[in-house]
């Protein structure tokens, strides 16, 4: 079970569990009621836990993958932080198409 410090609307979880998306990591969480939801920013960022970078950001509104315009889901590279993979979601539902791809090497 992963530690839970809660402030709130705002969540701070490690991920210690070797199952996890990124064992050893902090995930950020906020949430309206049990809604994972927020206005101005990724409602979830996976955070390396010694150096801080990003390592994924998820954006949510009303508990659904939601962003207009911009991906929903950024996949960080984990050596170099830069944008490695984007996914495109409209109130849960993925948008397939050209944005979709994985970012070349910068």
């Amino acid at each position: 079970m992963p530690m839970l410090i809660a402030y709130g609307v705002y969540t701070i979880e490690y991920m210690e569990d070797p199952d996890d998306e990124f064992p050893g990591s902090i995930m950020e969480t906020w949430r309206v009621g049990e809604a994972i939801h927020r206005e101005s920013g990724p409602a979830k960022t996976w955070r390396d836990i010694v150096t801080g970078n990003v390592l994924k950001q998820e954006y949510h509104q009303h508990g659904k993958l939601h962003r207009t315009g911009a991906p929903a889901v950024i996949l960080y590279d984990l050596e170099t932080g830069d944008i490695a993979e984007t996914s495109f979601y409209e109130w849960g539902e993925k948008r397939e198409g050209a944005q979709d791809a994985p970012h070349p090497p910068s």
